[in-house]
């Protein structure tokens, strides 16, 4: 079996500045490759398989998926928020922590005014709850959009 996991919007995107138009959001696409063996016996209890039903296959594929999740990932959007990454899973950089190294060679009042505001940073996580994502019974409504087909909702967002 394997997973593959591509990032649809790199492609998109340059498919859309062809075109001259903007969508918002982000595409992933999801496939999952079982072989003789596995297919054999996640489908057939061990037999050939002859058939598949949708169904089926939806079950099994959101079965799968729901028992590999992700680490939530950390948005970083400013050299403060990266300070503060440093500083919340203790990076050391020559054997000192990173944020004094990094703000060695700054002037006391900018160390100063930069601890402050990462102190008051707050670091934004995303992470994906397939559970969440993926609807126990396989969709039978899909909403069809300029960009394409739809059914999922967005990928979750924490503080």
């Amino acid at each position: 079996m394997s997973i593959n996991i591509y990032d649809k919007r790199a492609e998109r995107d340059k498919r859309d500045k062809k075109l001259k138009r903007q969508r918002k959001g982000d595409v992933i696409r999801i496939e999952i490759r079982l072989w003789k063996e596995k297919l054999e016996q996640l489908f057939a209890n061990g037999k050939v398989v002859t058939k598949l039903n949708v169904n089926t296959c939806w079950k099994l594929y959101r079965r799968i998926l729901c028992a590999f999740t992700p680490r939530k990932v950390v948005s970083l959007k400013s050299k403060n928020e990266f300070y503060k990454l440093a500083v919340k899973t203790k990076w050391t950089i020559n054997e000192w922590p990173a944020l004094d190294y990094l703000l060695a060679r700054r002037h006391p009042k900018v160390q100063a005014r930069i601890r402050r505001e990462i102190a008051e940073t707050q670091l934004q996580t995303y992470g994906i709850n397939w559970a969440k994502l993926l609807p126990k019974q396989m969709p039978t409504e899909f909403e069809i959009t300029k960009d394409g087909l739809e059914y999922a909702t967005s990928v979750e967002k924490t503080n």
